[in-house]
């Protein structure tokens, strides 16, 4: 699914909304799934509080094809002062493949506020030529964006083709 960066600001903004009083009421109104018969027991509400900070979306993990490699991450959306929007990807690229030529590989693209619909643009791509050691931790920040998407695929270690190419994926998809 592919939201706007703008409709998620609005959304991380609702998010802090408490829940309505019926529904809560409702909620301690329901029978309990262990009550015997001809009692009926209050349980307490669900906690619905956000486990992460709107502002922070988690991504992932995404795999490339055969699951040779493997990324996951959290974007971090800013208003900046003149109004326009701020993005930070960050996330760890796993090179699952034990062939020493090839790398774990992960590409971003963008598209821009004001660009013409549908056209996106190279961001930023990470290269991890490590198997069975740590993760390569990436970060970076674009500004003016209203959508990213990611792929994670592979690529030799000298050169330039990329094969097992995963599929592109909104991010966040909240």
């Amino acid at each position: 699914m592919h939201r706007p960066i703008r409709t998620l600001l609005a959304a991380a903004v609702a998010v802090g909304a408490a829940v309505p009083a019926g529904v809560a009421a409702a909620a301690l109104a329901l029978p309990a799934a262990n009550a015997s018969v001809g009692t009926v027991t209050a349980e307490p509400a669900p906690d619905v509080t956000v486990t992460h900070d709107p502002a922070h979306y988690p991504w992932g993990p995404y795999s490339a094809k055969h699951d040779r490699a493997k990324a996951r991450g959290t974007v971090q959306l800013e208003e900046a002062k003149n109004g326009s929007y701020k993005i930070r990807v960050k996330g760890e690229l796993w090179d699952l493949d034990h062939h020493p030529r090839k790398c774990a590989y992960v590409e971003f693209k963008v598209q821009r506020i004001g660009a013409p619909h549908g056209k996106w643009y190279d961001a930023r791509s990470y290269k991890w030529c490590h198997y069975g050691k740590h993760p390569k931790e990436f970060a970076f920040w674009k500004t003016d964006v209203s959508a990213v998407k990611v792929r994670v695929s592979q690529i030799g270690k000298h050169g330039h083709h990329v094969f097992n190419k995963g599929e592109w994926h909104s991010i966040p998809e909240a």
